[in-house]
């Protein structure tokens, strides 16, 4: 009360930072009320009788450091849904699966994502043909489409190519898929039932 604390800014600059607590929430004067200190202890005493207030904070679990970086920031998250599933954009322009949209976001096509980028696969080259590693009577030509006999075919997005089980043996193809093609991804494979064979990978470039 020595202080002759007159307005709620004074009053912020003396309370210091209460853990978890927006001020002005709390604080809260109607236009053209009176600033009183008996007013302010009487709002932070409905504050601390809420059982709320006392409640352990929910855990949350990050997968990787780009999660924590968008948490700190609180900046929109880069999405796109390709076939009723939401991907987040990561910063090394990979998708991961999201269980639902969050909260702050900005959205990239689908459709324009898929077909504006590239996908890549490992393939066993003899003589100027490439043959799957998986299965060897399966071809890809160049300039041609390839369809899956079974189910689908497996690529990766660039910057996961090590993450495939074939990594850096034999030849890398590049290749483009249409919307239509494009199943999912799982964990770092993309599905696609059909894809276009654009070119070998010159290996400087990975």
């Amino acid at each position: 009360m020595d202080l002759n604390i007159k307005n709620v800014e004074q009053l912020k600059e003396h309370l210091g930072g209460m853990y978890g607590i927006n001020y002005d929430k709390i604080i809260n004067f109607n236009e053209g009320e009176e600033f009183s200190l008996d007013k302010v202890i009487d709002m932070i005493e409905d504050l601390c009788l809420d059982e709320d207030y006392f409640k352990k904070p929910e855990e949350v679990k990050f997968d990787d450091l780009d999660d924590v970086i968008d948490t700190i920031k609180k900046k929109n998250i880069k999405i796109t849904i390709v076939k009723d599933k939401v991907y987040k954009i990561k910063y090394n322009n990979t998708l991961k699966l999201l269980p639902l949209k969050p909260a702050f976001y900005d959205e990239v096509s689908g459709k324009e994502y898929i077909e504006n980028n590239r996908f890549y696969k490992f393939v066993e080259k003899k003589d100027n043909t490439y043959k799957s590693h998986w299965d060897s009577n399966f071809t890809y030509k160049i300039g041609e489409e390839a369809e899956a006999k079974g189910d689908f075919l497996y690529f990766n997005e660039k910057n996961e190519i090590d993450k495939s089980s074939y990594k850096f043996n034999g030849a890398l193809l590049e290749v483009k898929i249409e919307y239509n093609d494009f199943h999912k991804k799982d964990g770092s494979n993309i599905l696609a039932k059909k894809c276009y064979v654009v070119r070998e990978v010159p290996e400087e470039e990975y």
